[in-house]
């Protein structure tokens, strides 16, 4: 069946107050209205989760999407990070970072400040990845999807979240997107080839990103490819933000990803980026 899969990021809302509690609920019905939030129950514990969109009545395949949010953000804010025409019955949760910090923000795995650098201790990673499997197994069963119509796609912290998903735990969804995010070494360290023809994972990166300088990037990714993961990789002249021309790509992408696992062969994701690198570029990021 040649569905549209019709996609388009909006701007991430950076401001924001805490999750609205009076809307929380244990999960029985899948049609809980947009907006939502509720308590997901996981293996590994209850996940408050926002549903940023319901899934519409009737659909036979519904697509789900699961948005993480960025360090010291929570789950209110990435509501609008992906848009999509709710006429194809998608269901988009969005959940409450796992970690809690000591301003009420939320991450989803802890880090350290050592002078300059930033520190990700590998235990702390591989908790997340545990805890977010059984939460993308519940969110599934709760939203009726099948692996093959799951995305993952996140911002900053969620962005490097979802790039060490596609490189670690790459069953657990159809594919994965990173805006703003970053290449852990020990990610790389870890990652295999993964079989197939449809995409898998998609890197936008900002070249005047201040958090994740460019050569680094560029070095990571191509580190990456090296250890047989196929992606997209895509730069912007932009900061630490998603751009128009980023949602444009990643429209694309996941049109052609979608597209792809119904039997249909994708097109090409457009050539040039907003920095007239184009796309044939690899890299890091923190």
């Amino acid at each position: 069946m040649n569905r549209r899969f019709g996609v388009i990021l909006a701007s991430l809302a950076v401001a924001g107050g805490a999750l609205s509690t009076s809307s929380v609920g244990m999960a029985s019905d899948v049609r809980l209205p947009t907006g939502t939030t509720f308590t997901l129950a996981t293996r590994s514990g209850a996940v408050e989760t926002r549903v940023v969109r319901a899934r519409e009545n009737g659909a036979a395949r519904p697509i789900l999407l699961i948005g993480l949010h960025g360090y010291g953000m929570e789950a209110s804010q990435v509501a609008t990070l992906v848009h999509v025409d709710p006429a194809f019955g998608h269901s988009y949760l969005a959940p409450q970072g796992f970690e809690l910090l000591p301003d009420g923000s939320r991450a989803w795995f802890p880090i350290a400040i050592e002078g300059d650098a930033v520190v990700i201790a590998p235990a702390g990673l591989a908790r997340f990845l545990d805890r977010f499997e059984d939460f993308v197994a519940a969110a599934r069963a709760h939203a009726g999807a099948a692996v093959d119509q799951t995305y993952i796609i996140g911002y900053s912290q969620g962005g490097a979240a979802a790039i060490a998903l596609a490189a670690l735990r790459p069953t657990m969804a159809a594919g994965f997107v990173s805006l703003a995010g970053s290449v852990l070494d020990h990610v790389i360290e870890g990652a295999g080839a993964v079989g197939g023809v449809c995409p898998r994972l998609f890197i936008g990166h900002g070249t005047r990103d201040s958090l994740v300088p460019t050569a680094i990037m560029r070095d990571r990714v191509d580190r990456l490819r090296q250890r047989g993961l196929a992606l997209t990789y895509r730069e912007y002249a932009i900061p630490h933000v998603v751009s128009e021309a980023e949602r444009r790509d990643v429209a694309k992408w996941l049109e052609d990803a979608n597209r792809c696992r119904e039997g249909m062969v994708p097109s090409p994701v457009g050539a040039a980026s907003e920095s007239g690198l184009g796309l044939a570029r690899t890299g890091r990021g923190w």
